[in-house]
C-alpha cells in the first residue's frame, strides 16, 4: 500500500478501503479542507457501517499530492541519515520513551533497541496453528528508531503541561517543523472528514468538538536496512 493519498482510520479487524476520490470533484480536490455535509447520505452511511462491521477503513485522500508525499518522505530520510549522536540530541527520556510504545508523552526520537513489544507467548501458545503468530516469542527489543511529532491545535489552558510539551525540532534539518505540520495536517484533514462522515451517518446531527484541542501526533518509523541485510 502506497502511503501517499491515503489515511488509516480505526484500528483491527478486516479492511475496507474507500476511495474519496469517487465522491470529490475536481476542483473539490484541490480544497484543503472538505466538509463531509457534501457527501451523499448513503456514503455516510455507509462509512459508518464500515467501521462498526470491520473495525478499520484505508482511504485514499485525492487532496494529497505525490509531491506532498516525497517532500515529507525526503524529510525523514534526511533525519535518520544523521549521525546516532546527532539523533540523540533530539531523545527526551524524561517523556517516557523507554515504556510503552503508546505512552501518549512520548515525544521527539525514540532509538533502536529500546522499545518492546509486550509478552503474549502464553496467549499465542493456546490459539491453533493458523492463528498463531510467526514472531519471535518472546519479543525482542525493537530495532527501529522512532520520532514523534505533535500535531493540531494545543489547549490554551491545560492542567497536564507534561502531555502538551513542545515538539523537538533537529537543528540540522531546514524546515523541518514546516514540513511535519503540513504532513500532519494533511492527515488530520482526512481524518476529520471520515470522523464526521461516520459520526454523521449514526446520527445527523452529530459534531466533532471533542478533535479540537487534543493530543494528536503521529510517528516516523526506520531502520538502518544496512544494519540488518548488510550493503548487498
Amino acid at each position: 500500500m502506497d502511503i501517499r493519498k491515503t489515511a488509516v482510520v480505526a484500528a483491527a479487524g478486516a479492511t475496507t478501503f474507500f476511495a474519496m476520490s469517487k465522491v470529490f470533484s475536481t476542483k473539490e480536490k484541490k480544497k484543503e479542507s472538505k466538509s463531509a455535509h457534501t457527501f451523499p447520505v448513503v456514503v455516510r452511511c455507509l462509512i459508518a457501517e464500515m467501521l462498526h462491521k470491520t473495525g478499520l477503513l484505508i482511504v485514499r485522500d485525492p487532496r494529497v499530492s505525490e509531491e506532498e508525499n516525497d517532500r515529507f518522505i525526503n524529510n525523514m530520510e534526511a533525519y535518520y541519515g544523521l549521525e546516532t549522536a546527532e539523533k540523540m540530541e533530539n531523545v527526551r527520556k524524561q517523556y517516557h520513551y523507554q515504556t510503552d510504545a503508546l505512552t501518549p508523552q512520548q515525544i521527539g526520537a525514540t532509538p533502536e533497541g529500546i522499545e518492546q513489544a509486550r509478552n503474549h507467548c502464553a496467549r499465542a501458545k493456546g490459539l491453533s496453528e493458523d492463528d498463531r503468530p510467526v514472531t519471535v516469542c518472546p519479543p525482542g527489543k525493537d530495532p527501529k528508531w522512532r520520532y514523534f511529532w505533535r500535531i493540531g491545535e494545543r489547549p490554551q489552558q491545560t492542567e497536564f503541561k507534561q502531555l502538551n510539551v513542545s515538539n523537538v525540532v533537529p537543528k540540522k534539518i531546514p524546515d523541518f517543523t514546516e514540513r511535519m505540520d503540513r504532513w500532519g495536517n494533511l492527515m488530520m484533514n482526512t481524518v476529520r472528514t471520515v470522523s464526521q462522515m461516520a459520526a454523521e451517518g449514526k446520527n445527523p446531527h452529530t459534531t466533532l468538538c471533542m478533535l479540537k484541542e487534543v493530543r494528536h501526533r503521529f510517528r516516523i518509523r526506520a531502520r538502518h536496512l544496512h544494519k540488518a541485510y548488510g550493503q548487498g
